[in-house]
């Protein structure tokens, strides 16, 4: 059962201007985040401290996996997704995001997420939101995941237009995190908090009952060991869990 582990520090992503330019704010790598076994979410956040409305933007992305060093041809089937936000009045230009180029696993898979803006605001002066984020999927322990800007257009670079000025951004990327294992001492600390308790129940219950709290290790929650090779959870790792904490039952599993 496996998981992204990363330390992350807030890592922005500075803007170098056109010679006309000037401070725009910038966009930086927010937060990287477990979503199930062997998918990992990048969470991107646009500060703009322009002074002007951001009216159209155009920004690109590269993600590709390595193994002791070496680049690892395969498609992680990437996804981009905005995060909800007053869109259609900021951008009635359109929004557009999507794999881009290449999503096939020939090369880094690539992908685009752009948006301008017609008759409306744009993104306004002061705007400090998470605005999209990225998911790869198929990842395995053996993996280091990376992620980092494209030129986009093919060939040009990230732009970005404002009632001022058009700025040009970059980052210092790429950014890499390894892929550890995320079962921690045995099968049923899914709080990871240390050891399994009443509270790893509660959160277990909560996870296959409403309101379906979201595990930060699934594979952790195959207390039974069933199915540690798919570390699917259900009602009979609770009934396993409720026999091993009150009935004197066999306890979890250590993980693999």
């Amino acid at each position: 059962m496996k998981k992204i582990t990363a330390i992350l520090t807030t890592m922005c992503a500075s803007l170098l201007f056109s010679p006309c330019g000037h401070a725009a704010g910038e966009i930086m790598l927010d937060e990287v985040d477990c979503v199930d076994d062997g998918t990992v979410r990048f969470t991107f956040r646009l500060t703009n401290t322009d002074g002007y409305n951001i009216t159209g933007a155009t920004n690109g992305f590269s993600l590709w996996t390595h193994r002791n060093g070496e680049y690892t041809v395969r498609s992680l089937a990437p996804t981009i997704e905005l995060i909800p936000h007053n869109w259609e009045w900021m951008f009635d230009g359109g929004v557009f995001y999507r794999c881009a180029f290449s999503c096939d696993g020939l090369g880094k898979d690539t992908l685009k997420w752009s948006g301008f803006k017609m008759f409306w605001s744009g993104i306004p002066d002061g705007f400090d939101e998470q605005i999209f984020y990225i998911e790869a999927r198929g990842l395995t322990p053996e993996d280091t995941v990376c992620i980092d800007s494209t030129f986009f257009p093919a060939g040009g670079y990230w732009l970005w237009s404002t009632t001022g000025s058009d700025v040009v951004p970059d980052w210092g990327g790429p950014y890499c995190y390894p892929v550890l294992p995320c079962c921690v001492g045995s099968h049923g600390n899914v709080d990871f908090k240390g050891g399994v308790d009443i509270s790893d129940l509660t959160l277990l219950i909560g996870y296959i009952f409403p309101p379906h709290w979201e595990l930060p290790c699934p594979g952790a929650g195959d207390v039974d060991g069933r199915e540690s090779g798919g570390g699917a959870v259900n009602i009979s790792d609770i009934t396993y869990f409720v026999d091993y904490l009150f009935h004197g039952g066999p306890p979890p599993p250590p993980c693999e």
